[in-house]
Protein backbone atom coordinates (compact mmCIF):
# COMPACT_ATOMS: atom_id res chain seq x y z
CA UNK A 1 0.00 0.00 0.00
CA UNK A 2 1.04 3.54 -0.70
CA UNK A 3 0.02 6.80 -0.07
CA UNK A 4 0.98 9.93 -1.62
CA UNK A 5 0.68 13.30 0.58
CA UNK A 6 2.22 16.85 -0.13
CA UNK A 7 3.03 19.05 2.88
CA UNK A 8 1.85 22.80 2.97
CA UNK A 9 5.16 23.82 3.15
CA UNK A 10 8.90 22.54 4.02
CA UNK A 11 8.15 23.43 7.41
CA UNK A 12 4.71 22.22 7.76
CA UNK A 13 2.74 18.66 8.20
CA UNK A 14 0.82 16.58 5.99
CA UNK A 15 -1.78 13.83 6.74
CA UNK A 16 -2.75 10.47 5.56
CA UNK A 17 -6.88 10.75 4.60
CA UNK A 18 -9.54 9.52 6.60
CA UNK A 19 -10.24 5.42 5.92
CA UNK A 20 -7.07 5.36 4.29
CA UNK A 21 -6.88 0.66 4.24
CA UNK A 22 -4.32 -0.88 6.01
CA UNK A 23 -3.21 -4.24 4.93
CA UNK A 24 -4.32 -7.31 7.25
CA UNK A 25 -1.78 -7.80 9.85
CA UNK A 26 0.66 -4.47 9.40
CA UNK A 27 2.32 -3.90 11.91
CA UNK A 28 3.69 -0.36 11.46
CA UNK A 29 3.38 2.87 8.87
CA UNK A 30 6.32 3.55 6.75
CA UNK A 31 6.75 7.49 6.26
CA UNK A 32 9.05 8.67 3.62
CA UNK A 33 10.50 12.12 2.52
CA UNK A 34 11.46 12.70 -1.20
CA UNK A 35 12.59 15.69 -3.12
CA UNK A 36 11.52 13.69 -6.24
CA UNK A 37 14.69 12.00 -7.16
CA UNK A 38 15.97 10.33 -3.68
CA UNK A 39 13.86 8.97 -1.36
CA UNK A 40 14.80 9.06 2.89
CA UNK A 41 15.10 6.21 5.14
CA UNK A 42 11.54 5.54 6.63
CA UNK A 43 10.50 7.01 9.81
CA UNK A 44 8.04 3.46 11.47
CA UNK A 45 4.98 4.75 13.35
CA UNK A 46 3.05 1.72 15.30
CA UNK A 47 -0.13 0.90 14.28
CA UNK A 48 -2.45 0.82 17.11
CA UNK A 49 -6.32 -0.78 16.96
CA UNK A 50 -8.20 1.56 18.35
CA UNK A 51 -11.76 3.27 17.96
CA UNK A 52 -12.83 6.76 17.88
CA UNK A 53 -15.20 7.68 20.58
CA UNK A 54 -18.84 9.17 19.30
CA UNK A 55 -18.32 12.79 18.20
CA UNK A 56 -20.72 15.23 20.38
CA UNK A 57 -24.01 16.46 18.96
CA UNK A 58 -24.05 20.22 18.51
CA UNK A 59 -27.19 20.51 20.66
CA UNK A 60 -25.57 19.39 23.32
CA UNK A 61 -23.35 21.95 23.34
CA UNK A 62 -24.25 25.53 24.69
CA UNK A 63 -22.54 28.86 23.82
CA UNK A 64 -22.89 32.06 25.60
CA UNK A 65 -21.00 34.74 24.48
CA UNK A 66 -21.79 38.39 26.55
CA UNK A 67 -20.37 41.48 25.90
CA UNK A 68 -18.96 42.57 29.12
CA UNK A 69 -18.69 39.49 31.00
CA UNK A 70 -16.63 36.41 30.32
CA UNK A 71 -18.31 34.13 27.53
CA UNK A 72 -18.87 30.28 28.19
CA UNK A 73 -19.55 27.15 26.21
CA UNK A 74 -21.32 24.12 28.76
CA UNK A 75 -20.90 20.66 27.07
CA UNK A 76 -24.04 18.07 28.90
CA UNK A 77 -24.78 14.69 28.15
CA UNK A 78 -20.64 13.16 29.22
CA UNK A 79 -19.80 10.51 31.69
CA UNK A 80 -17.85 10.87 34.77
CA UNK A 81 -13.95 10.93 33.27
CA UNK A 82 -14.78 11.96 29.77
CA UNK A 83 -12.09 14.88 28.59
CA UNK A 84 -13.66 17.78 26.25
CA UNK A 85 -11.52 20.08 23.88
CA UNK A 86 -12.52 23.00 22.48
CA UNK A 87 -10.72 24.50 18.92
CA UNK A 88 -10.69 27.45 17.57
CA UNK A 89 -10.59 26.26 13.59
CA UNK A 90 -11.05 22.97 12.29
CA UNK A 91 -8.17 23.09 11.24
CA UNK A 92 -5.32 24.00 14.21
CA UNK A 93 -4.15 21.01 15.86
CA UNK A 94 -4.71 21.48 19.26
CA UNK A 95 -7.53 22.78 21.63
CA UNK A 96 -7.51 26.32 23.67
CA UNK A 97 -9.32 24.81 26.22
CA UNK A 98 -9.47 21.48 27.99
CA UNK A 99 -11.43 20.22 31.11
CA UNK A 100 -12.00 17.04 32.47
CA UNK A 101 -15.69 15.86 33.53
CA UNK A 102 -16.02 15.17 36.95
CA UNK A 103 -19.94 14.38 36.48
CA UNK A 104 -22.86 14.73 33.27
CA UNK A 105 -21.26 18.25 31.97
CA UNK A 106 -18.50 20.47 31.77
CA UNK A 107 -18.61 24.35 31.86
CA UNK A 108 -15.85 27.04 30.16
CA UNK A 109 -15.34 30.25 31.01
CA UNK A 110 -12.94 31.35 28.48
CA UNK A 111 -12.91 34.66 27.61
CA UNK A 112 -14.31 36.84 25.24
CA UNK A 113 -15.05 34.80 21.83
CA UNK A 114 -15.40 38.31 19.72
CA UNK A 115 -18.20 40.83 19.03
CA UNK A 116 -19.11 38.58 15.98
CA UNK A 117 -21.27 35.24 15.28
CA UNK A 118 -18.86 32.57 14.47
CA UNK A 119 -18.24 28.77 15.09
CA UNK A 120 -15.77 26.52 17.67
CA UNK A 121 -15.26 22.86 17.55
CA UNK A 122 -15.61 20.54 20.27
CA UNK A 123 -14.82 17.06 21.06
CA UNK A 124 -14.45 14.36 23.65
CA UNK A 125 -12.38 11.28 24.60
CA UNK A 126 -13.65 8.69 26.81
CA UNK A 127 -11.87 5.52 28.51
CA UNK A 128 -10.67 3.16 26.13
CA UNK A 129 -11.47 5.41 22.65
CA UNK A 130 -9.44 8.14 21.07
CA UNK A 131 -10.27 11.31 20.30
CA UNK A 132 -13.79 12.18 18.16
CA UNK A 133 -13.93 13.86 15.15
CA UNK A 134 -14.57 17.78 15.33
CA UNK A 135 -18.31 18.84 15.90
CA UNK A 136 -19.12 22.43 14.77
CA UNK A 137 -21.10 24.36 17.07
CA UNK A 138 -22.20 28.16 15.24
CA UNK A 139 -23.09 30.60 18.29
CA UNK A 140 -24.41 34.28 17.95
CA UNK A 141 -23.01 37.98 18.13
CA UNK A 142 -22.53 39.09 21.42
CA UNK A 143 -25.63 39.65 23.95
CA UNK A 144 -26.13 42.28 25.73
CA UNK A 145 -27.97 40.21 29.04
CA UNK A 146 -27.14 37.27 30.45
CA UNK A 147 -29.77 34.52 29.76
CA UNK A 148 -27.70 31.76 28.37
CA UNK A 149 -28.60 31.21 24.31
CA UNK A 150 -27.21 30.02 21.33
CA UNK A 151 -27.53 30.23 17.72
CA UNK A 152 -29.09 27.08 15.81
CA UNK A 153 -26.09 25.12 15.01
CA UNK A 154 -25.67 21.64 12.91
CA UNK A 155 -23.04 18.77 14.07
CA UNK A 156 -20.15 18.74 11.41
CA UNK A 157 -17.74 16.07 12.44
CA UNK A 158 -14.54 17.58 10.51
CA UNK A 159 -12.13 14.55 10.54
CA UNK A 160 -9.99 13.36 13.42
CA UNK A 161 -8.07 16.25 15.11
CA UNK A 162 -4.22 15.81 15.69
CA UNK A 163 -2.64 15.13 18.87
CA UNK A 164 -1.74 17.94 21.14
CA UNK A 165 -1.51 19.67 24.45
CA UNK A 166 -3.77 22.08 25.87
CA UNK A 167 -4.06 25.52 25.40
CA UNK A 168 -5.72 28.89 27.26
CA UNK A 169 -5.89 29.57 30.14
CA UNK A 170 -6.00 32.26 32.59
CA UNK A 171 -3.41 35.43 33.45
CA UNK A 172 -2.32 33.14 37.15
CA UNK A 173 -2.62 29.64 37.67
CA UNK A 174 -4.93 29.60 40.11
CA UNK A 175 -7.88 31.06 37.84
CA UNK A 176 -8.82 34.83 37.83
CA UNK A 177 -6.47 37.40 37.48
CA UNK A 178 -5.02 38.02 40.62
CA UNK A 179 -6.59 41.53 42.59
CA UNK A 180 -3.82 43.94 42.52
CA UNK A 181 -3.62 47.07 43.49
CA UNK A 182 -3.69 49.64 41.05
CA UNK A 183 -5.41 47.54 38.00
CA UNK A 184 -6.97 49.58 35.14
CA UNK A 185 -9.81 48.05 33.49
CA UNK A 186 -9.86 50.39 30.12
CA UNK A 187 -13.08 50.78 27.45
CA UNK A 188 -12.72 48.04 24.52
CA UNK A 189 -13.89 47.97 21.31
CA UNK A 190 -13.46 45.51 18.79
CA UNK A 191 -11.65 45.61 15.36
CA UNK A 192 -11.05 43.25 12.51
CA UNK A 193 -7.69 42.98 10.51
CA UNK A 194 -6.20 40.47 8.69
CA UNK A 195 -8.68 37.53 9.60
CA UNK A 196 -8.74 38.18 13.27
CA UNK A 197 -10.67 40.34 15.38
CA UNK A 198 -9.08 42.86 18.37
CA UNK A 199 -10.02 44.07 21.15
CA UNK A 200 -8.54 47.44 21.37
CA UNK A 201 -7.84 49.49 24.11
CA UNK A 202 -7.10 53.17 23.84
CA UNK A 203 -5.49 54.09 27.51
CA UNK A 204 -6.27 57.47 29.46
CA UNK A 205 -3.10 58.84 30.47
CA UNK A 206 -4.90 60.28 33.31
CA UNK A 207 -6.21 57.27 34.78
CA UNK A 208 -2.94 55.72 34.10
CA UNK A 209 -1.57 57.81 36.30
CA UNK A 210 -3.99 57.53 39.12
CA UNK A 211 -3.10 53.57 38.84
CA UNK A 212 0.54 54.11 39.63
CA UNK A 213 -0.77 55.98 42.61
CA UNK A 214 -3.09 53.37 44.11
CA UNK A 215 -0.23 50.82 43.68
CA UNK A 216 2.68 52.96 45.34
CA UNK A 217 0.62 53.29 48.27
CA UNK A 218 0.00 49.45 48.50
CA UNK A 219 3.78 49.51 48.06
CA UNK A 220 3.74 48.01 44.33
CA UNK A 221 5.57 49.48 41.58
CA UNK A 222 3.67 47.56 38.76
CA UNK A 223 0.02 48.64 37.19
CA UNK A 224 -2.29 45.66 35.63
CA UNK A 225 -4.09 47.12 32.53
CA UNK A 226 -6.37 44.53 32.60
CA UNK A 227 -8.27 43.54 29.38
CA UNK A 228 -10.98 40.85 30.64
CA UNK A 229 -9.80 37.53 28.58
CA UNK A 230 -9.45 39.21 25.23
CA UNK A 231 -7.99 36.47 23.02
CA UNK A 232 -5.96 38.86 20.48
CA UNK A 233 -5.30 42.32 21.84
CA UNK A 234 -4.01 45.66 21.25
CA UNK A 235 -3.84 48.39 23.75
CA UNK A 236 -2.30 51.58 22.67
CA UNK A 237 -0.38 53.92 25.22
CA UNK A 238 -0.36 57.77 24.43
CA UNK A 239 3.41 58.75 24.21
CA UNK A 240 3.63 61.84 25.99
CA UNK A 241 1.18 59.95 28.53
CA UNK A 242 4.29 57.27 29.15
CA UNK A 243 6.98 60.43 28.79
CA UNK A 244 5.43 61.40 31.96
CA UNK A 245 5.41 57.91 33.69
CA UNK A 246 9.25 57.92 32.78
CA UNK A 247 10.06 61.43 34.70
CA UNK A 248 7.95 60.00 37.80
CA UNK A 249 8.25 56.28 38.14
CA UNK A 250 11.22 54.91 36.38
CA UNK A 251 11.37 52.02 37.58
CA UNK A 252 7.24 50.94 37.05
CA UNK A 253 6.05 48.19 35.29
CA UNK A 254 3.06 48.30 33.23
CA UNK A 255 1.24 44.46 33.04
CA UNK A 256 -0.69 44.08 29.95
CA UNK A 257 -3.04 40.91 31.16
CA UNK A 258 -5.10 39.34 28.01
CA UNK A 259 -6.98 35.48 27.84
CA UNK A 260 -4.05 33.49 28.92
CA UNK A 261 -1.07 35.37 28.27
CA UNK A 262 0.52 38.63 30.22
CA UNK A 263 3.37 40.99 29.00
CA UNK A 264 5.50 43.39 31.44
CA UNK A 265 6.31 46.56 30.01
CA UNK A 266 9.02 48.67 32.04
CA UNK A 267 8.27 52.35 31.84
CA UNK A 268 11.67 53.12 31.39
CA UNK A 269 12.36 50.74 28.85
CA UNK A 270 11.15 53.03 26.01
CA UNK A 271 12.72 56.38 25.76
CA UNK A 272 9.49 58.96 24.41
CA UNK A 273 11.74 61.79 23.12
CA UNK A 274 14.60 59.81 21.49
CA UNK A 275 11.68 58.35 19.25
CA UNK A 276 10.32 61.39 18.49
CA UNK A 277 13.81 62.78 17.04
CA UNK A 278 13.99 59.86 15.06
CA UNK A 279 10.70 60.11 13.19
CA UNK A 280 10.53 63.98 13.33
CA UNK A 281 7.84 64.14 15.13
CA UNK A 282 6.16 66.06 18.68
CA UNK A 283 5.53 63.02 21.45
CA UNK A 284 2.52 64.24 21.34
CA UNK A 285 1.85 62.75 17.80
CA UNK A 286 2.97 59.16 19.03
CA UNK A 287 1.51 56.10 20.24
CA UNK A 288 2.70 53.24 21.99
CA UNK A 289 1.21 49.93 20.71
CA UNK A 290 1.46 46.74 22.92
CA UNK A 291 0.29 43.43 20.78
CA UNK A 292 -0.48 40.13 21.65
CA UNK A 293 -2.46 37.60 19.96
CA UNK A 294 -2.45 34.26 19.00
CA UNK A 295 -0.41 33.13 15.67
CA UNK A 296 -2.14 32.62 12.32
CA UNK A 297 -3.32 28.94 11.43
CA UNK A 298 -0.51 28.62 9.18
CA UNK A 299 2.27 29.88 11.68
CA UNK A 300 1.13 27.27 14.18
CA UNK A 301 1.07 24.54 11.35
CA UNK A 302 5.07 25.68 10.59
CA UNK A 303 5.67 26.09 14.42
CA UNK A 304 4.31 22.44 15.08
CA UNK A 305 6.54 20.82 12.20
CA UNK A 306 9.65 22.58 13.54
CA UNK A 307 9.19 21.20 17.04
CA UNK A 308 7.97 17.86 15.67
CA UNK A 309 11.46 18.04 14.46
CA UNK A 310 13.30 18.41 17.83
CA UNK A 311 10.87 15.42 19.10
CA UNK A 312 8.53 18.08 20.95
CA UNK A 313 5.27 18.61 20.91
CA UNK A 314 3.84 21.81 21.25
CA UNK A 315 1.44 22.57 24.72
CA UNK A 316 0.18 25.66 23.56
CA UNK A 317 -0.72 27.64 20.06
CA UNK A 318 2.20 30.00 19.79
CA UNK A 319 1.52 33.33 21.23
CA UNK A 320 2.85 36.40 18.98
CA UNK A 321 4.37 39.64 21.14
CA UNK A 322 5.03 42.90 19.64
CA UNK A 323 5.91 46.15 20.81
CA UNK A 324 5.62 49.49 18.32
CA UNK A 325 5.86 53.25 18.06
CA UNK A 326 4.06 55.74 15.52
CA UNK A 327 2.31 58.17 14.73
CA UNK A 328 -1.43 57.71 13.28
CA UNK A 329 0.46 56.96 9.85
CA UNK A 330 0.81 53.20 9.60
CA UNK A 331 3.55 53.85 7.33
CA UNK A 332 5.81 55.80 10.39
CA UNK A 333 4.80 52.87 12.50
CA UNK A 334 8.30 51.25 13.54
CA UNK A 335 8.33 47.72 15.53
CA UNK A 336 10.85 47.44 18.41
CA UNK A 337 11.99 43.71 18.30
CA UNK A 338 15.07 44.38 20.37
CA UNK A 339 15.28 45.52 24.15
CA UNK A 340 19.37 45.24 24.07
CA UNK A 341 20.52 44.60 27.75
CA UNK A 342 16.69 44.30 29.21
CA UNK A 343 14.52 41.06 29.86
CA UNK A 344 11.58 41.72 29.59
CA UNK A 345 8.87 39.42 30.78
CA UNK A 346 5.52 37.92 29.43
CA UNK A 347 3.79 35.26 30.67
CA UNK A 348 1.58 32.36 29.31
CA UNK A 349 -0.89 30.07 30.88
CA UNK A 350 -1.20 26.67 30.44
CA UNK A 351 -4.51 24.42 31.48
CA UNK A 352 -2.94 21.98 33.30
CA UNK A 353 -0.26 20.74 35.20
CA UNK A 354 3.25 20.28 33.54
CA UNK A 355 6.74 19.09 34.61
CA UNK A 356 9.33 21.33 34.20
CA UNK A 357 11.98 19.26 33.87
CA UNK A 358 10.34 17.59 30.50
CA UNK A 359 8.83 21.42 29.81
CA UNK A 360 10.42 24.33 27.84
CA UNK A 361 9.43 27.98 27.12
CA UNK A 362 10.63 28.47 22.99
CA UNK A 363 11.14 31.34 20.62
CA UNK A 364 10.84 30.89 16.84
CA UNK A 365 14.07 32.07 15.07
CA UNK A 366 12.96 33.52 12.07
CA UNK A 367 17.19 33.82 10.85
CA UNK A 368 17.28 30.12 11.25
CA UNK A 369 14.46 28.91 10.93
CA UNK A 370 14.68 27.53 14.31
CA UNK A 371 12.62 27.02 17.35
CA UNK A 372 15.15 28.10 20.67
CA UNK A 373 15.40 27.80 24.41
CA UNK A 374 13.97 31.07 26.58
CA UNK A 375 14.41 31.55 29.86
CA UNK A 376 11.61 30.80 31.89
CA UNK A 377 10.37 29.11 35.69
CA UNK A 378 7.36 27.34 36.07
CA UNK A 379 4.54 27.53 38.40
CA UNK A 380 1.70 25.02 38.80
CA UNK A 381 -0.92 25.97 40.83
CA UNK A 382 -4.79 24.36 41.27
CA UNK A 383 -4.14 22.08 37.86
CA UNK A 384 -2.85 25.10 35.88
CA UNK A 385 1.28 25.97 34.73
CA UNK A 386 1.87 29.76 34.89
CA UNK A 387 5.32 30.16 32.59
CA UNK A 388 7.26 32.95 33.24
CA UNK A 389 9.18 33.95 29.99
CA UNK A 390 12.07 36.62 30.06
CA UNK A 391 13.94 37.22 26.72
CA UNK A 392 15.67 40.97 25.44
CA UNK A 393 13.25 41.13 22.71
CA UNK A 394 9.99 40.40 20.97
CA UNK A 395 8.97 37.50 19.23
CA UNK A 396 6.66 34.05 18.44
CA UNK A 397 6.57 32.39 21.68
CA UNK A 398 5.18 28.98 23.15
CA UNK A 399 5.88 25.75 25.51
CA UNK A 400 6.62 22.71 23.93
CA UNK A 401 7.06 19.54 25.97
CA UNK A 402 10.45 17.46 25.01
CA UNK A 403 10.26 14.50 27.55
CA UNK A 404 13.38 13.53 29.21
CA UNK A 405 16.58 13.40 27.38
CA UNK A 406 19.47 11.65 28.13
CA UNK A 407 22.55 10.03 26.46
CA UNK A 408 24.39 6.56 26.76
CA UNK A 409 27.78 7.81 28.01
CA UNK A 410 26.33 9.71 30.68
CA UNK A 411 24.97 6.76 33.17
CA UNK A 412 26.88 7.04 36.44
CA UNK A 413 28.69 11.08 35.57
CA UNK A 414 28.77 12.93 38.24
CA UNK A 415 26.98 16.21 35.69
CA UNK A 416 24.39 13.41 34.20
CA UNK A 417 21.56 15.16 35.74
CA UNK A 418 22.19 18.80 35.20
CA UNK A 419 23.33 17.42 31.36
CA UNK A 420 20.19 15.26 30.89
CA UNK A 421 18.02 18.84 32.69
CA UNK A 422 19.59 21.04 30.32
CA UNK A 423 18.96 19.11 27.20
CA UNK A 424 15.42 18.75 28.17
CA UNK A 425 15.09 21.99 27.95
CA UNK A 426 17.05 22.49 24.76
CA UNK A 427 20.05 24.23 26.09
CA UNK A 428 22.66 21.65 25.12
CA UNK A 429 22.81 18.97 22.67
CA UNK A 430 24.81 16.12 22.66
CA UNK A 431 27.43 14.85 19.60
CA UNK A 432 25.19 12.16 18.07
CA UNK A 433 21.90 10.66 19.37
CA UNK A 434 23.51 8.84 21.72
CA UNK A 435 26.53 10.50 23.12
CA UNK A 436 26.96 13.60 24.99
CA UNK A 437 31.01 13.08 25.52
CA UNK A 438 30.58 14.95 28.71
CA UNK A 439 34.68 15.34 29.22
CA UNK A 440 35.61 16.60 26.26
CA UNK A 441 37.01 19.54 26.17
CA UNK A 442 34.85 23.66 25.56
CA UNK A 443 36.38 25.48 22.64
CA UNK A 444 35.86 29.23 22.61
CA UNK A 445 33.50 29.12 19.65
CA UNK A 446 31.59 26.29 21.03
CA UNK A 447 30.97 28.20 24.69
CA UNK A 448 29.96 31.43 22.75
CA UNK A 449 27.04 29.33 20.89
CA UNK A 450 25.80 27.54 24.74
CA UNK A 451 25.82 30.72 25.80
CA UNK A 452 23.63 32.47 23.31
CA UNK A 453 21.10 29.69 23.35
CA UNK A 454 21.24 29.56 27.20
CA UNK A 455 20.46 33.59 26.97
CA UNK A 456 17.56 33.34 24.53
CA UNK A 457 19.54 35.51 22.55
CA UNK A 458 19.31 35.73 18.54
CA UNK A 459 22.30 34.43 16.44
CA UNK A 460 23.02 37.60 14.35
CA UNK A 461 24.20 36.82 10.69
CA UNK A 462 26.29 39.66 9.57
CA UNK A 463 28.53 39.76 6.73
CA UNK A 464 31.61 41.33 9.01
CA UNK A 465 31.72 39.35 12.82
CA UNK A 466 34.61 41.89 13.76
CA UNK A 467 37.24 39.57 13.77
CA UNK A 468 39.77 38.01 11.21
CA UNK A 469 39.12 34.44 11.75
CA UNK A 470 35.52 34.33 12.21
CA UNK A 471 33.85 34.04 8.54
CA UNK A 472 30.35 34.81 8.00
CA UNK A 473 29.82 31.30 7.11
CA UNK A 474 31.18 29.55 10.40
CA UNK A 475 29.16 28.00 12.18
CA UNK A 476 29.56 29.73 15.81
CA UNK A 477 29.36 33.16 13.32
CA UNK A 478 26.00 33.87 14.71
CA UNK A 479 26.65 32.94 18.25
CA UNK A 480 29.90 34.93 18.17
CA UNK A 481 28.70 38.12 16.80
CA UNK A 482 25.64 38.10 19.33
CA UNK A 483 27.80 37.82 22.44
CA UNK A 484 30.95 39.83 21.26
CA UNK A 485 28.06 42.67 20.32
CA UNK A 486 26.75 42.47 23.85
CA UNK A 487 30.40 42.69 25.43
CA UNK A 488 29.81 38.91 26.74
CA UNK A 489 32.94 38.11 24.88
CA UNK A 490 36.32 39.39 23.68
CA UNK A 491 38.65 38.78 21.13
CA UNK A 492 42.47 37.55 22.16
CA UNK A 493 44.38 40.26 20.55
CA UNK A 494 45.40 41.31 17.16
CA UNK A 495 41.79 41.09 15.90
CA UNK A 496 40.78 37.31 16.22
CA UNK A 497 38.68 35.29 18.27
CA UNK A 498 40.94 32.20 18.36
CA UNK A 499 37.61 30.33 17.95
CA UNK A 500 39.00 26.89 17.87
CA UNK A 501 41.17 27.53 20.74
CA UNK A 502 39.89 25.53 24.15
CA UNK A 503 38.23 27.94 26.65
CA UNK A 504 39.71 28.19 30.16
CA UNK A 505 38.16 28.00 33.63
CA UNK A 506 38.98 31.89 34.18
CA UNK A 507 37.73 32.97 30.88
CA UNK A 508 35.15 31.28 31.29
CA UNK A 509 34.35 32.91 35.05
CA UNK A 510 35.01 36.54 33.17
CA UNK A 511 32.59 36.00 30.62
CA UNK A 512 30.01 34.47 33.31
CA UNK A 513 30.54 37.83 35.71
CA UNK A 514 29.78 39.93 32.56
CA UNK A 515 26.48 38.49 31.91
CA UNK A 516 25.67 38.88 35.75
CA UNK A 517 26.38 42.55 35.04
CA UNK A 518 24.11 42.38 31.89
CA UNK A 519 21.38 41.35 33.93
CA UNK A 520 22.15 43.42 36.96
CA UNK A 521 22.96 40.74 39.49
CA UNK A 522 26.30 41.13 39.76
CA UNK A 523 26.21 43.46 42.79
CA UNK A 524 26.38 41.52 45.69
CA UNK A 525 29.02 38.56 44.46
CA UNK A 526 31.03 41.84 43.60
CA UNK A 527 30.88 42.90 47.64
CA UNK A 528 32.68 39.73 47.77
CA UNK A 529 35.10 39.45 45.16
CA UNK A 530 38.15 38.25 47.11
CA UNK A 531 36.39 34.55 47.44
CA UNK A 532 39.35 33.52 44.87
CA UNK A 533 42.23 34.21 47.41
CA UNK A 534 40.94 30.65 49.41
CA UNK A 535 42.15 28.62 46.15
CA UNK A 536 45.48 26.94 46.90
CA UNK A 537 46.70 28.14 43.55
CA UNK A 538 44.79 31.69 43.70
CA UNK A 539 48.00 33.53 42.58
CA UNK A 540 47.93 31.70 39.33
CA UNK A 541 44.60 33.41 39.00
CA UNK A 542 45.60 36.17 36.00
CA UNK A 543 44.98 39.39 37.48
CA UNK A 544 42.04 40.76 35.16
CA UNK A 545 40.01 37.63 35.77
CA UNK A 546 40.81 37.60 39.86
CA UNK A 547 37.34 39.62 40.88
CA UNK A 548 35.00 37.36 38.14
CA UNK A 549 36.12 34.50 39.84
CA UNK A 550 35.49 35.86 43.00
CA UNK A 551 32.05 36.93 41.98
CA UNK A 552 30.89 33.74 40.38
CA UNK A 553 32.23 31.27 43.54
CA UNK A 554 30.43 33.69 45.70
CA UNK A 555 27.51 32.94 43.64
CA UNK A 556 28.05 29.39 43.86
CA UNK A 557 28.32 29.45 39.97
CA UNK A 558 31.42 27.71 39.57
CA UNK A 559 33.42 25.48 42.30
CA UNK A 560 37.45 24.56 42.45
CA UNK A 561 38.60 21.51 41.65
CA UNK A 562 40.52 18.90 43.47
CA UNK A 563 42.95 19.60 45.75
CA UNK A 564 41.27 22.79 46.99
CA UNK A 565 42.40 24.19 43.39
CA UNK A 566 40.39 26.40 40.91
CA UNK A 567 42.88 25.34 38.02
CA UNK A 568 42.57 28.67 36.44
CA UNK A 569 44.09 28.11 33.10
CA UNK A 570 42.81 24.50 32.59
CA UNK A 571 39.95 23.71 29.74
CA UNK A 572 36.72 23.25 30.60
CA UNK A 573 35.01 20.10 29.61
CA UNK A 574 31.63 20.24 28.28
CA UNK A 575 30.43 18.32 31.58
CA UNK A 576 31.92 21.63 33.49
CA UNK A 577 29.97 24.04 30.64
CA UNK A 578 26.62 22.74 31.29
CA UNK A 579 26.49 22.67 34.91
CA UNK A 580 28.16 25.99 35.09
CA UNK A 581 24.87 27.22 32.47
CA UNK A 582 22.55 25.68 34.54
CA UNK A 583 23.84 27.19 37.93
CA UNK A 584 23.89 30.43 36.38
CA UNK A 585 20.19 30.09 34.81
CA UNK A 586 19.07 29.40 38.26
CA UNK A 587 21.20 31.90 40.02
CA UNK A 588 19.45 34.61 38.07
CA UNK A 589 16.18 33.63 38.38
CA UNK A 590 16.05 32.55 34.36
CA UNK A 591 15.00 28.73 35.40
CA UNK A 592 13.66 26.57 38.04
Amino acid sequence: MHAKVKAYSPRSYAQLPMNTPIPGGAAYIGVYATNGTSESAPALIPITDKTYASAISADRIVVQNNRQANDSVTVIGLGAGDTVKLYRTAAIPYPFAEKKAAGESVVFEIGQLGAEAGSLFATVTKTGFVESLKTEKAYAAEQTGTDPGTSPGGSSPSGPSAPGGPAGGTPSPSGDPKAVPGTYVPDVKNESSGGKTYSVAKLDGAKLTDAFKQAQQEESNTVVVDLKGAVNAKVDFPADAWQTLGQRYADGIVSIVSGSASYDLPVGLLDVQTWASRLGVDPSELTITVTIEKSSESRSRDAAAIAAQSGAKLLTEPVEFHVSVGTDNEQDRQRIDDFGDDYVTRTIVLTMAVDASEATAVWFDPVTNEMAFVPAVFETMDGKTAVKLMRQGNSVYSVVNVGKKSFADLNGHWAQSDIELLASKLVVQGTSAERFEPDRGVTRAEFAGLLVRALGMSREKTASSGFDDVSADDWFAGAVNAAARKGLVTGTGDGRFDPNAPISREQMAVIVSRVLAMIGKSGEERAAADSSDGFADASNISGWAQEAVGQVVRAGIMNGTDGGRFDPSGSASRAQAAVMLKRLLQHVGFMN
